[in-house]
């Protein structure tokens, strides 16, 4: 039985800044300080380097994993992820429903969902499923390095922005950044994805109709995250972005990433 129903039982109220700093002490207790140590001690040293590696932060010699987080929940959110990226794969699935299990203890909705490799922002199923987690593990290659780093940052900023709405900034350039590699990297050259447009989309082998939406979806794509993009640079006022809106151009980039990918990987395209 949850915490949560014991506090609605009793009438009991917790903020969100309350439950989020719980979320925070749960994974201290179980995963930090507790299942971290029974792991393979060449595992734990491992994750001693990698883990602020991935971070990128100084290291800490003789410091716990919870130091680097500094009892944030972001911090947290993000080391859980880091932790999870650098053990071997028979330690991940436990380590996914002790996070699982924390998530559920939670007195109110954290508006997270672990998808088994990251944390994303709660939204529709279906598309995190198809839209993130896929493009996520097929990311997992060495040789889409250039277009994972920046997908996952996408997705930081944006569980960031509901803190801070500026992130929302930020996850779109990160997001454009994934697709931009992402062609790169499908052409092999170093081109942007203005001068990439017209030659990724001929690449990928789908119908005429379709790739004359492509075409014009991938110019708008352009269009907008320019916009943000040059505006970040420069020092005039940005439009605030409302949050839906810098999720739904995440989706998008993620879609397009998926369909690169899928027609990589089955030899679909041509040029």
């Amino acid at each position: 039985m949850s915490e949560g129903q014991f506090n609605d039982r009793f009438g009991i109220h917790v903020d969100m800044a309350e439950a989020k700093r719980r979320f925070v002490n749960r994974v201290n207790i179980l995963i930090f300080s507790k299942w971290f140590y029974e792991i393979h001690d060449s595992q734990r040293r491992n994750a001693y380097d990698m883990v602020p590696f991935y971070l990128g932060v100084p290291q800490q010699h003789n410091a716990g994993l919870d130091f680097y987080s500094k009892g944030e929940f972001l911090g947290t959110l993000r080391i859980v992820e880091a932790l999870h990226r650098c053990i071997w794969d028979q330690y991940k699935l436990p380590l996914s429903k002790m996070v699982q299990s924390i998530i559920m203890e939670s007195e109110l909705d954290l508006g997270i969902e672990w998808t088994g490799t990251v944390f994303v922002p709660k939204g529709a199923q279906l598309l995190d499923v198809k839209v993130v987690e896929d493009v996520l593990t097929w990311l997992k290659e060495k040789k889409y390095q250039s277009v994972y780093d920046p997908f996952t940052k996408a997705l930081h900023h944006l569980l960031e922005s509901q803190q801070t709405p500026i992130r929302l900034f930020d996850a779109i350039t990160d997001c454009y950044e994934a697709v931009e590699s992402m062609a790169m990297n499908t052409l092999g050259n170093r081109k942007d994805l203005s001068g990439n447009r017209d030659l990724f989309v001929n690449t990928l082998k789908v119908s005429e109709q379709y790739r004359k939406l492509l075409r014009e979806t991938l110019k708008k794509y352009i269009e907008y995250g320019n916009h943000y993009r040059h505006a970040k640079e420069s020092d005039s006022p940005r439009v605030e972005i409302a949050y839906y809106e810098a999720e739904s151009y995440m989706y998008l980039s993620g879609t397009l990433i998926r369909l690169a990918i899928k027609t990589i990987v089955n030899g679909l395209g041509h040029r």
